[in-house]
């Protein structure tokens, strides 16, 4: 909101705007968000662009899913920041790791993978066959795109989306021709109404943080589409605990990720899960 307020309605005073917003229509009890900082054996969940290709930091993020599809049942959706980091992670999972299993292996043990492809024209296919396998009993895993098309007007109510995990944050690229373009306007706008230099780099930085979690929030809100639906929510990333980017969730996330469960054990998050889910049956 703050940004529509700030960019488009610049020219208007204060006094004169209005602003509001509504609860979700479930019940608090039907939701459960968790965010993790670490994995169970200890590893920081920073997806940061620095860090992000560790293959420590891969192999810990598969096996916390491993864990979360085990305990999650149905249908768990999970969010990459993009298609190349999904295929890095998808092909780094599928190599044997100490005791010669591969995340992949583990992780088909507990549901049946499936993955949206960049440009496919396949995506009804995909979400027929991972609908077909939760109907099976059989559970299913969606390994899809904040942005892509999965993220984008697919509703996954119900056994569809019993979870839905997001990876790091989806920041687009600042380095971009449009998002140079967009930054700089932001900079130079808010300079021209009087503020500084200074000010107006922190209203560029405001922006990009803006654009990347409306993403986000519209891909967690696929999960809850009425009043009797229930769903988990997990941000694995250690900058979802933040102050800053907690703000920037929508209310309805809010009211269930404080500080006490915000960046919490991986074996409290688990345990919460099977608290919540059971509680459901």
């Amino acid at each position: 909101m703050e940004d529509y307020v700030r960019h488009l309605f610049a020219y208007v005073p204060a006094a004169r705007l209005t602003t509001w917003t509504c609860g979700h229509i479930i019940p608090k009890e039907n939701l459960l968000v968790r965010s993790l900082s670490k994995s169970l054996d200890g590893v920081e969940l920073d997806f940061s662009f620095a860090k992000r290709d560790s293959t420590s930091l891969i192999n810990a993020l598969g096996l916390c899913i491993v864990d979360l599809a085990a305990t999650i049942p149905d249908g768990l959706v999970v969010f990459f920041p993009s298609y190349a980091y999904l295929d890095q992670v998808s092909s780094q999972w599928q190599k044997p790791l100490r005791d010669g299993q591969s995340v992949w292996t583990c992780l088909e043990k507990r549901k049946c993978i499936f993955k949206e492809t960049k440009g496919s024209s396949k995506i009804e296919d995909v979400l027929e066959q991972y609908s077909k396998a939760i109907g099976a009993g059989r559970g299913g895993l969606l390994l899809s795109v904040v942005g892509g098309k999965m993220s984008e007007g697919i509703n996954f109510s119900d056994k569809l989306g019993r979870g839905v995990a997001v990876v790091g944050l989806p920041f687009p690229n600042a380095q971009g021709a449009q998002w140079k373009a967009k930054l700089k306007y932001i900079e130079q706008s808010t300079v021209v109404r009087g503020g500084s230099i200074s000010q107006g780099k922190a209203a560029g930085k405001e922006f990009y943080e803006n654009a990347c979690m409306r993403a986000v929030n519209q891909s967690i809100g696929r999960a809850i589409r009425h009043q009797n639906d229930f769903a988990s929510i997990l941000l694995l990333d250690r900058r979802y605990s933040t102050p800053r980017i907690m703000n920037k969730l929508p209310g309805w996330i809010r009211q269930g990720l404080d500080e006490k469960n915000a960046g919490g054990h991986f074996s409290d998050v688990v345990q919460g899960l099977e608290d919540f889910f059971k509680s459901k049956v």
